[in-house]
């Protein structure tokens, strides 16, 4: 496993704990923040209790870190493709395969491109491509280390919203608003 990986599972995992079963989550029985679902699809067919952190790391990062290639996003920013991973693992995906994680990031690079001077837009799918990739690398190649700092925050920013929009939605999703900004929402 790439260290960038183990760098975001440490941080990531440290949010999750260990197993939970909220009755007001829709996921279900979770484990080292991997859910049941997510668990049954990569084999996994013992209790939820005894999925160990060593096979969750490995779901995780086949599941929310590889699909989204951020191995080769964390050689442009660690720190993004940590921020990524984090709201990979936490949010929606929608049934098109689409990422709220990478919704956001596509987002916040065409309105961080200088009407299209910098970069041409890309299509906001919520799928990571090379059009995205070599998005990103031109604004941190034009932005540098303030532009590292702008795109955080306007990922933090996405994220925030939607998990307001989310308890909006369903009243039962309040009981984890707090939670949620408290330890995802790095600003």
């Amino acid at each position: 496993m790439s260290e960038a990986f183990i760098r975001a599972w440490k941080k990531t995992h440290r949010a999750e704990g260990g197993y939970v079963d909220h009755p007001s989550d829709p996921g279900g029985r979770t484990n080292h923040g991997i859910t049941e679902r997510v668990a049954r699809a990569h084999g996994f067919k013992g209790d939820m209790r005894d999925l160990s952190a060593v096979k969750a790391e490995e779901i995780a990062k086949r599941e929310y870190w590889d699909v989204i290639r951020l191995d080769e996003i964390s050689t442009l920013s660690d720190a993004i493709a940590q921020e990524l991973f984090d709201t990979n693992l936490n949010m929606w995906a929608d049934k098109a395969g689409g990422r709220a994680a990478i919704y956001f990031l596509q987002r916040q690079l065409n309105a961080l491109n200088s009407q299209q001077r910098h970069y041409p837009d890309v299509v906001v799918d919520g799928r990571i491509g090379e059009k995205t990739i070599a998005a990103l690398r031109e604004f941190l190649r034009r932005r540098g280390k303030d532009g590292e700092t702008v795109l955080l925050r306007g990922l933090n920013s996405e994220q925030t919203c939607d998990y307001r929009r989310q308890a909006e939605a369903n009243e039962l999703k309040e009981d984890f608003y707090f939670g949620w900004v408290l330890n995802r929402v790095v600003i």
